[in-house]
């Protein structure tokens, strides 16, 4: 049984939620909080598989309360559950530990199919996200990331947690230049427009877990 924490200060979001899980009998709502207080003494308290969480909350602010909430309960994931499209607050809400994205406009069945790969350990992101991977219209590759090169995977991989051109240099010990050549090809290989794409690409291809101890500070445009 999925155990979930239901966090928004809306009450018509969190009532419609709970009537939309409690078909699912593989989950549960053990909680609600409508601050963020409340919700770090929720999760504290019934530690939840899976909180699902409005980034908008009275209390703290949003990247604070996803770090607070870690704490509080190791074992919880956190599937954001917004309005917000912004490609910035995204990226920066997964660096700060949340496991998923789901957009509020998204569908039922996606939320439903969010939770449950929480669960099982994996990461999430909306239908609204996708493009972000899909393949260039009229590509002559099936997938362009089978184009890539070792030395741009490597790149991809280390770009990706938020290492400058230089440090990645010195990790894989080649110069700066060469380091934003094969970052260029990369990006221009999969049609990813901003540092943003590329974080998201990278993982939604298993290649980068936003887990606790990633730091925000990572997350650069």
């Amino acid at each position: 049984m999925i155990r979930i924490i239901l966090a928004d200060d809306h009450p018509v979001v969190r009532d419609g939620v709970k009537v939309l899980l409690s078909l699912e009998s593989d989950m549960i709502v053990v909680g609600e909080a409508d601050d963020a207080p409340a919700t770090i003494q929720s999760v504290a308290s019934h530690q939840p598989d899976v909180l699902l969480l409005d980034l908008k909350m009275p209390g703290f602010e949003e990247l604070d309360l996803i770090a607070r909430v870690l704490k509080a309960s190791r074992k919880t994931r956190i599937l954001v559950y917004s309005g917000i499209q912004s490609e910035a607050t995204i990226v920066a809400a997964l660096r700060a530990g949340a496991s998923g994205y789901c957009l509020k406009s998204g569908s039922p069945e996606e939320l439903v199919r969010g939770i449950r790969e929480l669960a099982v350990g994996r990461t999430f992101l909306g239908s609204a996200l996708h493009s972000v991977c899909r393949k260039p219209v009229g590509s002559a590759v099936e997938d362009p990331f089978d184009s890539l090169t070792d030395r741009e995977l490597a790149t991809l991989r280390l770009a990706s947690v938020g290492l400058s051109n230089t440090e990645i240099a010195k990790q894989m010990q080649i110069s700066p230049r060469t380091v934003e050549h094969h970052r260029a090809s990369v990006m221009q290989k999969l049609s990813l427009r901003s540092h943003s794409h590329l974080v998201l690409y990278a993982m939604r291809r298993g290649m980068i877990h936003m887990d606790e101890g990633e730091a925000s500070s990572a997350f650069r445009d």
